[in-house]
């Protein structure tokens, strides 16, 4: 189910890659269900790799940087998803804490350039899972 949210937000996401910074200026719902939909997807990645390592039995993370580390010091993702995830986590908490406000345009650009990373993620992990006979859908 955990999988299925993330990728069911991101689609949504998806679905608005195009909308112009001054179109989401505009609209606080459109706000609001862009960065509600980011909050999920970025929270459903580490909630997914906090679950990957504890079925894994690996050591346990103290941050949401570290769990995206010890994902690729496993072989579970390459490193040029486990750095993406870990700004992504930083990224989250700017959304859970409203840290100095939100930029629209960082947010605009995440939707048009960074989905896929998070995309991307999944598939990776999923293959690395597979290899050790999980289904990434089970986690």
């Amino acid at each position: 189910m955990l999988v299925e949210t993330i990728l069911n937000a991101l689609s949504k996401l998806e679905a608005l890659r195009d909308i112009s910074l001054k179109e989401l200026t505009k609209d606080e719902k459109l706000q609001g269900f862009i960065l509600w939909n980011l909050y999920i997807s970025v929270q459903g990645c580490i909630d997914l790799a906090f679950k990957t390592i504890a079925r894994l039995n690996l050591e346990n993370p103290k941050t949401y940087k570290e769990a995206f580390e010890i994902l690729y010091k496993n072989n579970l993702i390459s490193k040029d998803v486990k750095n993406s995830l870990q700004d992504a986590a930083k990224f989250r908490n700017v959304l859970a804490h409203l840290y100095i406000g939100i930029n629209l345009a960082v947010v605009k650009k995440v939707i048009s350039e960074n989905l896929t990373d998070l995309r991307r993620y999944i598939r990776e992990l999923d293959v690395a899972l597979q290899k050790k006979g999980i289904d990434i859908y089970d986690l």
